[in-house]
């Protein structure tokens, strides 16, 4: 029976990640409908000891492989094992009940204007928005890292099959010329072998060539991936730096009551 539970901020200290990473876990565990947290009557997430668990095991697989490892991927890992224990939406109710569109309607501006008089409310809301802007910044930053690691690997894979086929497609030719030499070998004599070995010899200078040029070949492929890594980091430095600047908070009059 769950008798002992922690909130966010303590959950958070002892798996020793923030609060926010913490907290998008959970949304997300819900959002793929794995595992529901239990809330108490302030709506503030209560985490008992097969939670625990489960975000240890969350943690763990993120350290260990990074943004390679998905919620998704988790999720469906977390449905298959049998040591946890997961709680369905039914067994963790939200006590809070959402406000009506007609209810929301009725509070107009002169209304808000009083309540963001009041010191502790504009503090709360404050922090409210706060901690949306980060979340919202880590997912944009984890989605343009995810996209640019996956963009690299495709980039390196296909390379890596252009230089495979170039490399067969080199050899096939090297022994058919090999076979059309031994062809001639049958019907050498002494006024022929030098001719032959004479074509050896430029068959072996044109082989050191052609290796030369797939040597300088592959360096220019490596130049262009690390332009296109250059351009990559550019594009994400660009990205975040705009996510910073369209992230930056209006007046909290005008977020909760923008003009329309």
């Amino acid at each position: 029976m769950e008798v002992e539970f922690i909130t966010l901020g303590d959950a958070s200290e002892r798996l020793k990640v923030p609060p926010p990473t913490l907290r998008n876990w959970t949304d997300q565990l819900e959002e793929f409908d794995v595992h529901y947290v239990k809330r108490n009557n302030r709506n503030e997430r209560m985490y008992y000891d097969i939670d625990m668990q489960i975000f240890e095991f969350v943690r763990d697989l993120k350290q260990e492989y990074g943004r390679k490892t998905t919620m998704k991927d988790i999720s469906k890992l977390l449905k298959t094992d049998d040591r946890f224990v997961l709680r369905s939406q039914e067994d963790a109710p939200s006590p809070v009940q959402e406000p009506s569109n007609k209810t929301a309607d009725l509070m107009n501006a002169v209304d808000a204007e009083r309540l963001m008089e009041n010191q502790r409310v504009r503090g709360m809301v404050g922090v409210i928005v706060g901690e949306a802007i980060k979340q919202m910044g880590q997912e944009v930053l984890e989605a343009i890292h995810t996209q640019w690691d996956k963009d690299r690997e495709e980039l390196k894979e296909t390379l890596r099959k252009e230089v495979i086929q170039e490399i067969a497609i080199g050899k096939e030719n090297m022994l058919q010329e090999l076979h059309t030499l031994r062809e001639e070998q049958k019907n050498w004599n002494e006024d022929g072998t030098q001719k032959i070995l004479s074509e050896l010899t430029t068959f072996k200078e044109e082989q050191k060539q052609r290796d030369e040029e797939e040597r300088k070949k592959h360096e220019e492929e490596k130049e262009k991936i690390a332009r296109r890594d250059a351009e990559l980091m550019k594009s994400l430095k660009e990205a975040t730096d705009k996510q910073k600047e369209n992230m930056k908070p209006k007046s909290i009059f005008a977020k909760l009551f923008g003009n329309k």
